[in-house]
């Protein structure tokens, strides 16, 4: 990569400056910022090279971050929050990367992380069932990691007391 993201932000700082209030007054990114963002790479910063990411070092990852949030705060905390998990996906079953980006480099993928809902074991996986509360960036975003206890049968999770607090 030989222009850095955050280079191609500062190109577009003023757009993304005239966006954070309307991005504050609708609750989520607006489409113009989603397209700069996409243009710029900015969730792509730690995205393995394989699938089209910079790989950057965590301190540009930061940087750019920081320099994101000063222009749109809305901006900086969804690069925050989102580009962490092609890292995270880079330590799953490669399997799992191969097929978030098999049609799009430059999916983006959401997490609550919380396990807020139950997966019930089937035949070939499993079905979820909660309620997420809060996942930032989901808006923009096609994947999404859901965080989940492990259920019986019938769904219910099941536990010895004594892991419970």
């Amino acid at each position: 990569m030989t222009e850095r993201v955050i280079d191609r932000l500062m190109d577009m700082a003023d757009q993304l400056r005239e966006q954070a209030a309307e991005a504050e007054r609708i609750g989520r990114l607006t489409d113009q910022t989603t397209k700069a963002m996409r243009e710029a790479g900015s969730i792509r910063l730690l995205q393995t090279a394989k699938y089209g990411g910079y790989e950057v070092h965590p301190r540009e990852f930061a940087e750019t971050v920081m320099a994101t949030a000063a222009l749109d705060p809305a901006a900086g905390w969804i690069t925050g929050v989102v580009a962490v998990h092609p890292y995270q996906l880079a330590y799953a079953d490669p399997r799992v990367a191969e097929e978030i980006w098999a049609d799009d480099l430059d999916t983006w993928v959401a997490s609550p992380y919380a396990p807020q809902g139950v997966a019930k074991p089937v035949d070939g996986g499993y079905i979820f069932n909660g309620r997420w509360q809060f996942s930032s960036g989901t808006d923009q975003c096609d994947w999404i990691i859901l965080g989940a206890m492990v259920g019986d049968s019938d769904g219910k999770p099941v536990m010895p007391r004594r892991c419970c607090t």
